[in-house]
């Protein structure tokens, strides 16, 4: 039996797919090219990194993992309406779709979609619905990081803990005064999503304190809601080469570190922490993800069909 040949829509999707990795690897290449060419002098940036305190640099490693914390529960609260899926489970599935995502195509996305479908017997048309109320409830978290970032110099750092608060405090209430109500897990995913946010900001302080910057409460959130929106940019997975320049040019624009304001100029203490935050991202997802994807395939074998979906394992909230 031969296979079917795609179908010209499939083989251009395939090809700009290709195309977008290709440019995602150039854009990358050249914010390594431009940090260390003679006229960005780093030598400062360098020494500190080599005295930076471990307990910084163990930071810069280990804040991706609460990124994967974070996703992972989000998409468990918008998810586990639909189907039987652990905690611990949902965060091997974000563990590898992290790293195949990098491929063209985005297999990762697509081979959770199918994870779901054959082991958790979660419809295709659910798993869709819940990547876009992800996505809605990323530009909500954006709007309010954005918010309390703008609120920092008069309110103080606090007011960036209220969206989070606000929204475990109306998930716990919703959970008590209804039952089978959906707004609840979304008010939790809404929380966790805000985290995730959080959690971004507090990576881009960290990257610059490496580099013996101080960056401002108020810039590390900028920055933070500029990644993201990065990230939402159909071109490159993950916003491979993307999200670096982007924040180097916002780094430069909002006058980060002492960077002089410029919406043409791009800050070199900002392309290479995040180059570093990808570096630190990439240490851990790699060996990580490949473990993950194998343990995904492994179930995925041992699974039934759709119709009698193996029982899931992990913490189940």
């Amino acid at each position: 039996m031969t296979a079917k040949p795609a179908s010209p829509e499939q083989s251009g999707k395939r090809w700009r797919s290709v195309a977008g990795l290709v440019l995602g690897l150039l854009l990358l290449g050249g914010a390594v090219w431009l940090l260390a060419s003679p006229e960005r002098d780093l030598s400062d940036s360098w020494s500190a990194i080599r005295s930076a305190s471990p307990w910084l640099i163990t930071a810069v490693l280990v804040l991706p993992l609460l990124n994967v914390l974070a996703t992972a529960g989000t998409f468990h609260a918008l998810t586990r309406r639909y189907g039987r899926v652990g905690f611990g489970e949902m965060i091997g599935l974000i563990t590898a779709a992290r790293l195949l995502n990098y491929l063209p195509l985005r297999p990762g996305l697509v081979g959770r979609v199918a994870y779901h479908k054959r082991v958790n017997g979660i419809r295709v048309t659910d798993s869709a619905r819940v990547i876009v109320e992800s996505i809605v409830l990323s530009i909500v978290g954006l709007a309010m990081l954005a918010v309390a970032a703008i609120a920092i110099p008069t309110a103080g750092l606090w007011v960036l803990a209220v969206p989070v608060a606000l929204a475990v405090s109306v998930a716990f209430v919703g959970r008590r005064l209804t039952t089978g109500a959906r707004w609840p897990w979304l008010a939790w995913a809404a929380a966790w999503r805000y985290a995730d946010m959080l959690v971004w900001a507090l990576r881009y302080a960290a990257v610059f304190a490496v580099q013996g910057e101080q960056l401002e409460p108020v810039h590390a959130a900028g920055l933070a809601v500029v990644s993201q929106v990065a990230l939402l940019v159909p071109i490159a997975g993950n916003g491979l080469g993307i999200r670096e320049w982007a924040v180097g040019w916002a780094s430069a624009w909002l006058g980060a570190a002492g960077a002089s304001k410029s919406v043409a100029a791009v800050s070199s203490a900002g392309l290479l922490g995040d180059v570093i935050n990808r570096s630190a991202e990439l240490v851990l997802a790699v060996p990580l993800g490949l473990i993950a994807v194998a343990w995904a395939a492994r179930r995925v074998r041992k699974s039934g069909t759709a119709d009698n979906p193996q029982e899931s394992t992990g913490y189940e909230a």
